[in-house]
């Protein structure tokens, strides 16, 4: 894959993961307890804004280098990771199911990779957000299409697909949730939409990006940068060995 994000749209793609202080404080410890102190794998980790949080040890993986954060990094297809078997106390992977050409394969080998007492933390999305500025994103991405970008395919799991795959390899499940109402602004969330490098095909030009949101936002009348508040709830399912 060459597609490399531009600087305002990976700003603007991480700033999508902010959440309030005080449930990002809730949500990461969970996370680093559940993940443990040896090394931990944020796999598809993308600018490791989330990665960092997650531990002093942890290692980014990615088929494409766009961190902002100076964590070590090997690239490295998700259904093929180059770590040996029982190398990792917990894998991170969020929102990279569906964006991969064989999420089967990829749940394995996290699987395979992970301690008989490591956690696997898995995010398969956000829960969804149906408003106003929902709207806007549908017509961006709309626009978008017109303008000549194409989307990557989309494939993935639901809940219930994930769990019955990681229960055959000997792994039960938990959930849990958190969130809380965030402060956007309209061209924040356009361009976060647009400027993820891994919604489009390999190739595609992120360069018409701020065009196109500009342009969506001036047809509803939208002043681009006043503060909204929108709903933030972040999901996660954790994996470990039944007995457990």
């Amino acid at each position: 894959m060459t597609v490399t994000p531009d600087g305002i749209g990976r700003a603007a793609h991480d700033s999508q993961r902010v959440l309030p202080a005080d449930v990002a404080a809730v949500l990461y410890a969970r996370l680093r307890r559940e993940l443990g102190s040896g090394v931990v794998l944020d796999v598809g980790a993308g600018s490791g804004v989330v990665g960092s949080q997650l531990g002093d040890r942890v290692v980014l993986t990615d088929v494409v280098d766009w961190r902002s954060v100076p964590l070590p990094f090997v690239r490295a297809d998700a259904a093929a990771l180059p770590f040996r078997p029982g190398c990792c106390s917990g894998v991170h992977l969020a929102r990279v199911l569906h964006h991969v050409a064989d999420w089967r394969a990829v749940l394995r080998e996290t699987v395979r990779v992970l301690r008989p007492d490591g956690a696997l933390c898995l995010s398969l999305g956000d829960r969804p957000v149906v408003d106003s500025l929902r709207e806007l994103a549908d017509r961006a991405v709309d626009l978008a299409q017109r303008c000549g970008l194409s989307e990557a395919p989309v494939n993935g799991p639901d809940p219930a697909g994930a769990d019955e795959l990681v229960a055959g390899l000997g792994l039960g499940v938990t959930e849990f949730e958190c969130g809380g109402d965030v402060l956007v602004t309209p061209r924040e969330v356009l361009t976060g939409v647009l400027g993820n490098p891994f919604r489009w095909l390999p190739g595609t030009d992120l360069g018409v990006v701020p065009g196109i949101v500009a342009e969506v936002l001036a047809a509803a009348g939208v002043d681009p940068d006043a503060p909204v508040s929108r709903d933030r709830t972040v999901r996660y399912r954790i994996f470990r060995a039944a007995d457990r």
